[in-house]
Formats: structure tokens, C-alpha cells, sequence
């Protein structure tokens, strides 16, 4: 068994699109027009869906983590697309830094 794909709601679809597909970079590889698009996300299906209005869960729910190299470089990078970035923090192992996404979905970028 694998994991397959992770959904996430947005207030504002085109934000996100531009958060995910402009700024981290990722490749729409579905859409349906202001319902929802389909990220590929390092080989795991990342579906954003217009449906449902509720805030994320803050520290209850799941953090989306994904594994870079050069967290330190990628964290320059988006700061200069406006994106904020706690980090490059150094962390047994490795470094990491964490940002939101615009609908405050916590991300981890981790290099291991």
C-alpha cells in the first residue's frame, strides 16, 4: 500500500493554483474549472478543492512535508515570490523550514 493523493479545501482556487503551481513550483496535471485542480506533488497526487468552506485545523491537522535538497536556497527563493518562511532551522539530521499556504495549510520543506 501507498499513499495515492491528499485533499485540501481553498477559499480561493486561483490563489492556490498560483501558490502551488507558480510559487513551489509543482505541475497542474488535472483542473475543473473553479472547482479544483490536481498537483503532482513528488509522485503523490495533491487534489485542492473549492467544496467546503472550513478553516484548516491548525496543529491537528496533517502537515504536508516535502523533501528538497538545498532548503536554505529553495527558502531565498520563495521569499523573493512574497511567500514567509520560518527557517532554514537546523534539526537532527537535517534542516527544514515552514511556511503556510494561502489558506493556512501548514508545508514543511525538509532536507535529510
Amino acid at each position: 500500500m501507498r499513499l495515492d493523493s491528499v485533499t485540501l479545501t481553498s477559499r480561493d482556487l486561483a490563489r492556490s493554483r498560483a501558490f502551488y503551481a507558480g510559487k513551489l513550483g509543482f505541475r497542474v496535471v488535472e483542473e475543473e474549472e473553479g472547482r479544483a485542480f490536481v498537483i503532482d506533488a513528488g509522485g503523490v497526487r495533491l487534489t485542492v478543492d473549492r467544496e467546503g468552506t472550513r478553516a484548516p485545523l491548525s496543529a491537528a491537522e496533517p502537515r504536508l512535508v516535502f523533501r528538497t535538497n538545498q532548503v536554505a536556497a529553495r527558502c531565498t527563493q520563495l521569499r523573493d515570490l512574497g511567500v514567509s518562511v520560518d527557517g532554514p532551522i537546523s534539526i537532527p539530521g537535517g534542516v527544514q523550514a515552514i511556511l503556510t499556504d494561502p489558506d493556512g495549510h501548514p508545508i514543511v520543506l525538509v532536507e535529510r
